[in-house]
């Protein structure tokens, strides 16, 4: 009994921990440091000859980053297992052992190819054709993967081309300790805020000063017979700023038409001033409100604002009818909706 109890205890502890192996031509120093997603030092180990072994535990999986404290050496997932680091600092370093190092290095791989294809191509079509394989390549990769952390941030850096149905429900076929970890949360709640903001939706309240301190309710311009365009923007956003020409055109054409602006700045508290001076020399007429902070800004996350420029277009039911109209689009679905 007592040395069943050993084993058990043993194999709880080994559970989460693993073991990189290092084997490194050319590095330039003898100190190997490992970082965690942050940028926070886990370790710091003495290498020999390249050569170096590095034992942690991941309480749940999550990105490292190697580097020899001159110059980075190579990111790689931190998971249970026996990681495998070689390679030449000249040429090529390579991580294997665990599911999610192999899958992200296969990936590595098939993508430096493809940048070989594409020096090589001749035509806009072959390009096209390619960066079209390219495409549904990331998508089998990414089904390939969702049991370890790699298809997770694959998912992270995909999430815009899915809606959210398809984003939770590749969360709810991951392995829950992938899932629960922060960037898996945070995956889940922003689809669940991006449901609210389907086309069909109903919009939500939103109110905020103007630039004389008057407060502004968006449902104050909703209603029969109006088409609400709800704008994110920024003075800092360059391309915020090069979007206000067609919004300027689009409300100049449609205003009598009963089509309206609700523009919310994600400027922050510092900016106020330059913010109303924008919307001076912009000859911004349209009602502009001052929401501040990007980061902390509530009907910026309750909209699901992850960048902007970012819009909404309501209709006179008060929902959703369209999305994300850039440039000449918005001038376009209004045309398509109101006429004229």
């Amino acid at each position: 009994m007592i040395a069943t109890i050993a084993v058990l205890l043993c194999s709880c502890g080994s559970k989460n921990t693993y073991t990189i192996n290092g084997d490194i031509k050319g590095l330039t120093g003898n100190s190997i440091m490992l970082q965690d997603e942050k940028g926070d030092t886990l370790t710091t180990v003495t290498a020999t000859d390249g050569k170096f072994t590095i034992k942690g535990k991941a309480a749940t999986p999550s990105l490292g980053l190697l580097s020899d404290g001159t110059q980075p050496i190579i990111m790689l997932f931190l998971e249970p297992g026996e990681i495998s680091v070689t390679g030449d600092m000249a040429e090529k370093i390579t991580v294997s052992g665990t599911p999610a190092n192999d899958g992200y290095s296969k990936y590595n791989e098939y993508q430096y190819e493809c940048m070989q294809r594409l020096y090589a191509t001749g035509s806009d079509e072959e390009r096209l054709a390619l960066f079209t394989e390219m495409r549904e390549e990331a998508e089998k990769t990414l089904d390939a993967n969702l049991d370890n952390y790699f298809g997770l941030l694959m998912l992270s850096e995909f999430a815009a081309e899915f809606d959210s149905d398809q984003i939770i429900g590749k969360l709810d076929s991951m392995p829950k300790e992938i899932t629960q970890t922060d960037l898996g949360k945070e995956l889940r709640k922003s689809a669940e805020m991006r449901r609210n903001t389907e086309i069909g939706k109903e919009y939500m309240e939103i109110e905020y000063p103007d630039k004389d301190g008057n407060m502004v309710k968006l449902s104050s311009l909703v209603g029969e017979g109006k088409y609400v365009l709800i704008d994110f923007w920024a003075t800092w956003c360059a391309p915020c700023m090069g979007e206000i020409p067609h919004l300027a055109e689009a409300y100049e054409a449609y205003k009598h038409l009963g089509f309206e602006i609700y523009g919310v700045s994600l400027d922050d508290e510092a900016d106020k001033e330059k913010w109303a001076k924008t919307l001076s020399e912009k000859n911004m007429t349209w009602v502009n409100v001052f929401g501040g902070s990007f980061t902390e800004n509530e009907a910026a996350q309750k909209y699901d604002a992850r960048s902007i420029p970012t819009n909404f277009l309501i209709g006179p039911d008060g929902k959703i009818i369209a999305k994300n109209l850039r440039g000449s689009q918005l001038k376009e679905k209004l045309s398509e909706i109101i006429g004229a």
